[in-house]
């Protein structure tokens, strides 16, 4: 078995990128950041993740957004400039990747008792990623990011054992 590499990007400014990293031995690396704000730097992290893994072996999901209601315009513009940015970012390095709504990747979670509050939901999230990644640092920009990677190995994982 080669190395896979499971990315889960959340592309707000307030949002992350993870990576899953299983290696040929079986053993498992787990790494998340921030978004940068520098698009080099999100190149880079990128880069970081899937350094060394052959294409077919990398697997990405990206949270697909779009505009909220009640949502400023300013913000509104920052967040499709860094969603596009991504994208961008992903095309560049012939990166294949997978768009995928919010409802579809927490749907493999349990959030029962998470509220219906923004910052309810967003706290349920990060004790989640704290229990599936407790040697990790998890922190609210990282956590959805880790929970869409999770989702993207738990996906692929599946679709492998069907094959």
């Amino acid at each position: 078995m080669k190395d896979k590499v499971y990315l889960g990007i959340d592309p707000g400014i307030n949002g992350g990128i993870a990576g899953i990293r299983i290696q040929e031995d079986g053993s498992t690396l787990v790494n998340a950041f921030k978004c940068p704000r520098d698009l080099t730097d999100m190149a880079n992290n990128v880069r970081i993740f899937t350094a060394g893994v052959e294409s077919e072996n990398v697997h990405i999901i990206i949270e697909q957004v779009h505009s909220m209601p009640k949502q400023g315009v300013k913000s509104t513009f920052t967040f499709g400039v860094n969603y596009g940015a991504w994208l961008g970012i992903l095309g560049c390095l012939e990166l294949t990747y997978d768009k995928v709504r919010p409802q579809a990747w927490q749907s493999i979670y349990d959030k029962s008792g998470f509220g219906t509050e923004y910052k309810d939901r967003k706290n349920g999230l990060k004790n989640l990623a704290i229990k599936l990644f407790p040697n990790h640092k998890i922190t609210l920009y990282t956590c959805d990011a880790l929970l869409i990677a999770n989702y993207c190995k738990t996906i692929h994982n599946r679709k492998d054992n069907n094959e």
